[in-house]
C-alpha cells in the first residue's frame, strides 16, 4: 500500500512514460519476478498511513550530519579509503558500504553494536561520544575489539554533536592527525558543524544563550513563514561557503560575506536575490551576548556600500511588457458568459468566484486563503459581505495591519460577487471540511493555498484571452 498515486499507478501497469519512473519500476519488477513474487499495489490516503507518515517525517536533524567533502578528502589520501561507514544513513553515507540505525534496504548491516568491527577498517562519526570516550579509555590495547567493550581507537573520528568547545576526536594510529582533528567537527556541504541547517541555526544560537524555550519561540516567530523559507536557501548555502573555504559558518564577519555575495552576483542574481542573502546571514550573528559595540555583519558600512553598487550597477528592467497587460473588461465579459448560477459546474463556480473576488478587491492571493466563513470572520447585511482576516498579511506591520475585505453588490446580476458567493456557499456546504472560504472543486475539498488560487487566476485568464 502506498499513499503515492503515482507509485500505485506505475506499479500496477507495469511502467509508463517517464523514463526515470519507468526505469525505477522495471528494476522494482525484476526483483519480484526473480523471487517469483507478484506486485499488487494499493491506494490509501496520506491520513491514513500514519506509521509510515511518521517515520518519513521523524528525521533527526541533530545526527544528520557529516564530514565536508574536503576533510574526508584528506583523510583518505592520508590513511585510506575505509571499508565501511558506521552510525550512517542514506543521507550521509561517505563510504558506499554503510551500517545504518534502523532497516534499510542500501545499508549493509543494520546496528554497528552487532557487527564484529575488527574484519574492517572503519570510519566511525558517531553522536554516542560519551560512550565512546569511554571505550577507548577502558580498552587501551590496539585489536582488542569485542561488543561489551568495542575499541575505537584504531579507526574512528568522533565528533560531537554539541558546540565547537564540546567537540573531541579520538584516534590512534594515526588515522587522524591533529589537523585533521581540528577540522573534523566542521559541516557538510549543507550543514552546520552541530548538524542544523536554515532558521533552526539561529535557534540554536538563541538556546545556547540560555534564554527560555518561550522566548526563543516569541524570537522565532518575529520571522514569518515566507521568510523562513526565504532565509534557509540562502543559510543552507552559506554553511556550504563556510564549509568549503575554512570559514566559521556561524559567526561571520566582512570578508567571507562580501565574497559570499559576490557569488552570487558573478551568477546573475538579483539585487533582491543578494538582499535576502545578506539579510539571512546577518541573523544568524545575533549578538545574544548583548555587546553594546557589536554591528550586525549585515549592516556593516562595507556590506552595505557593496550593496548599493550593485543596485547601481544592474539598471533596472520593465517590470511589464504587452504580454503582461490584460484588459478588465475582457474578463468580465467572459466571465458574464457563465451564468446562470445554477447551470454551472462546481469548477466553473469555483474559478468565477475567485475571479470576481481578485478583481473586485484586487487583493494578493495570500489574503483570499485568509477569508474564513465562520461567524467570527465572516458578517453578512444583506448588500455586503464583511471579512475579517485569520492572519497577518505580507504587507503588515505593527501598528499598521490591513483592514476587512468587503464584497459589495455589483449592478450587473451575472457579475455580482455577492450573489455568487452566496450561491457558492450552498454548493459547497455539504462538501467541504474548512471553514475557509475557498475550497478545492474536487475530493476531498480542502482548503487552498495561494499557489492554487493563482492558477485559477491565470486559468481564468488565458480563458478569457482565447476566447
Amino acid at each position: 500500500m502506498s499513499d503515492n498515486t503515482t507509485a500505485v499507478s506505475y506499479i500496477n501497469a507495469m511502467g509508463c512514460k517517464s523514463l526515470e519512473c519507468n526505469s525505477l519500476t522495471q528494476e522494482i519488477w525484476n526483483w519480484a519476478i526473480v523471487r517469483n513474487i507478484w506486485l499488487s499495489a494499493t491506494h490509501i490516503p496520506g491520513s491514513s498511513n500514519d506509521a509510515a507518515v511518521q517515520l518519513s517525517r521523524d528525521l533527526k536533524l541533530d545526527l544528520e550530519w557529516m564530514l565536508s567533502v574536503h576533510v574526508f578528502k584528506r583523510i583518505v589520501a592520508l590513511f585510506g579509503q575505509p571499508d565501511i561507514h558506521l552510525f550512517a544513513s542514506r543521507r550521509n553515507a561517505q563510504v558506499e558500504t554503510y551500517v545504518s540505525w534502523k532497516p534499510h534496504p542500501m545499508a549493509k548491516f543494520v546496528d554497528a553494536f552487532t557487527v564484529d568491527w575488527t574484519q574492517f577498517f572503519l570510519l566511525c562519526i558517531s553522536p554516542f561520544l560519551s560512550y565512546f570516550q569511554t571505550c577507548a579509555k577502558n580498552n587501551p590495547k590496539p585489536g582488542n575489539r569485542n561488543f561489551d567493550n568495542p575499541e575505537v581507537d584504531n579507526s574512528a573520528i568522533l565528533n560531537s554533536c554539541a558546540g565547537p568547545s564540546d567537540r573531541h576526536t579520538t584516534s590512534s594510529r594515526g588515522f587522524c592527525s591533529e589537523s585533521c582533528s581540528s577540522n573534523s567537527g566542521r559541516s557538510s556541504s549543507t550543514t552546520s558543524p552541530t548538524g542544523v541547517t536554515g532558521m533552526q541555526i539561529i535557534r540554536q544560537s538563541l538556546q545556547k544563550s540560555e534564554f527560555s524555550p518561550d522566548i526563543v519561540e516569541i524570537i522565532m516567530n518575529s520571522w514569518r513563514d515566507s521568510t523562513h523559507k526565504q532565509y534557509r536557501v540562502y543559510i543552507n548555502k552559506w554553511l556550504q561557503f563556510g564549509s568549503e573555504r575554512s570559514h566559521d559558518p556561524l559567526r561571520p564577519t566582512v570578508r567571507p560575506v562580501l565574497f559570499f555575495l559576490h557569488s552570487f552576483f558573478e551568477k546573475g542574481l538579483s539585487y533582491s536575490a543578494l538582499n535576502t542573502a545578506r539579510s539571512a546571514v546577518s541573523n544568524i550573528d545575533t549578538n545574544s551576548s548583548g555587546d553594546a559595540d557589536h554591528t550586525p555583519v549585515g549592516k556593516h558600512f562595507l556590506v552595505c556600500r557593496y550593496l548599493k553598487g550593485v543596485f547601481n550597477k544592474l539598471k533596472p528592467v520593465p517590470k511589464y511588457n504587452n504580454y503582461n497587460i490584460w484588459s478588465v473588461d475582457t474578463v468580465l465579459d467572459y466571465l458574464s458568459l457563465y451564468w446562470p448560477l445554477d447551470k454551472m459546474t462546481l469548477k466553473e463556480l469555483t474559478l468565477k468566484l475567485v475571479m470576481l473576488i481578485a478583481l473586485t478587491t484586487g487583493q494578493r492571493r495570500q489574503t483570499l486563503t485568509f477569508l474564513d466563513m465562520s461567524e467570527k470572520y465572516m458578517q453578512s447585511n444583506g448588500e455586503c459581505f464583511n471579512f475579517a482576516l485569520t492572519d497577518h498579511l505580507k504587507q503588515d506591520r505593527p501598528g499598521k495591519v490591513f483592514g476587512n475585505v468587503r464584497l459589495y453588490m455589483y449592478p450587473v446580476k451575472e457579475l455580482r460577487v455577492y450573489e455568487t458567493l452566496n450561491y457558492y456557499r450552498k454548493a459547497t456546504e455539504n462538501l467541504r471540511n474548512s471553514t475557509r472560504l475557498l475550497v478545492s472543486y474536487i475530493k476531498p475539498y480542502r482548503a487552498v493555498t495561494s499557489s492554487t488560487i493563482g492558477r485559477w487566476i491565470k486559468t481564468m485568464l488565458g480563458q478569457a484571452f482565447n476566447e
